[in-house]
Order: C-alpha cells, then sequence, then structure tokens
C-alpha cells in the first residue's frame, strides 16, 4: 500500500498542483522533484510509521476485552488470489443473500485508483536497505498476524 500511494501522489501532484495536495502526511515540494527511491525513503520515514499506527489502533479496539465488535479482516492478498470466494466471505458475514448479487465488472484502471496489483512488487522496487528499514517499522506480532514474512 505504502508503494501504492508513493506513485499515486506523483500522480495527484501532476494532476492537481493548481489546488494543492491535501494528504497526511503531506510531503515536502523536494519528494516530486525526488527518484524514486528517494520519495520511497521519504514515504518509509513519513507515511508508514503512520500506517503501521493506523492497524494497530484498530486491531487494540478489535481485540479490546469489552469491544463488542465483530470484525472480518481482509487482506489485498486474499482479494487478488480468489476474488469471488473473498467477496462470498463479505455477503456472509454480512448476513446478506450472496446469491443475489451479482459482482460488477469493473475495468481495473487508474480511474479507479488501480495501479498495479502486485502484492510482493515492494520486494522488487525496495533496495535490501528500504526492506529492512520499512520491516523495522512493523512490529513482529503485526507481521505474524497477518503473514508478512520477516
Amino acid at each position: 500500500a505504502m508503494l501504492s500511494m508513493t506513485h499515486h501522489l506523483l500522480r495527484y501532484w501532476v494532476e492537481f498542483q493548481d489546488r494543492g495536495l491535501n494528504v497526511q502526511p503531506c510531503p515536502p515540494m523536494t519528494f516530486f522533484q525526488d527518484s524514486l527511491e528517494g520519495r520511497i525513503d521519504w514515504m518509509i520515514d513519513k507515511y508508514l510509521p503512520a500506517c503501521v499506527r493506523w492497524i494497530r489502533e484498530w486491531l487494540d479496539a478489535i481485540d479490546g476485552e469489552r469491544s463488542g465488535l465483530t470484525v472480518l479482516l481482509t487482506s489485498f492478498e486474499e482479494l487478488i488470489r480468489d476474488e469471488p470466494g473473498f467477496l462470498k466471505r463479505m455477503m456472509d458475514f454480512f448476513g446478506a443473500n450472496s446469491g443475489r448479487f451479482v459482482a460488477p465488472i469493473i475495468e481495473k484502471t487508474m480511474g479507479v485508483h488501480f495501479r498495479q496489483g502486485t502484492p510482493d512488487e515492494w520486494k522488487h522496487v525496495f533496495s535490501a536497505r528500504q526492506q529492512d528499514r520499512a520491516r523495522a517499522h512493523v512490529p513482529v506480532e503485526l507481521r505474524d498476524r497477518f503473514g508478512v514474512p520477516s
């Protein structure tokens, strides 16, 4: 997700710079002139910690003793591995009649923010140093919970 956002930020800047970029954390102007490696470094330092914090806070709420929440956790990997099964599992979770559901045909384009859809693209794009730095931001218990290799 962080790598896709890195690419999307540059695209947003090119398309909407006259209206400003309303994202948090907001990258500095130098971000848009930097190399992909430099943009990834900035995202690892500034964006990734916020993503990890956001996921942790949700998991704390879900796992809390008195939360009373019933939450379906899904993953992008699950979606691309078996989209029909993924949608059926969601429908079942919400008690919807999946037999009446007809999945829309949505062209996978940038118009719907579909960039590449490769779950392990980061392994080929991040340098070994960047992989280590990114991994250091994600606590072992989160990597284990979501099946991220250490």
